[in-house]
């Protein structure tokens, strides 16, 4: 996991009560969603370029990878 995903991770972790709803407005690329998923929040992302926007898809459709990387 990359060090940007730790550091999101960490502070999802401090603000987000267990089991709730990380709220990313800027998805962007998906960090924070993959972050919250990881760590067992739900997430709801907003991204207004089609372009990145696909880039967070393609990484969710490839979540289970990342979490098997980060057992």
């Amino acid at each position: 996991m990359s060090k940007v995903a730790l550091m999101v991770l960490t502070l999802d972790k401090l603000v987000t009560p267990a089991g709730g709803t990380v709220l990313d407005p800027f998805l962007g690329s998906g960090t924070t969603a993959l972050a919250a998923y990881l760590e067992g929040f739900a997430c709801l992302g907003i991204e207004m370029d089609d372009n990145t926007g696909k880039v967070a898809q393609a990484r969710w459709a490839a979540r289970e990878l990342y979490k098997a990387n980060s057992a």
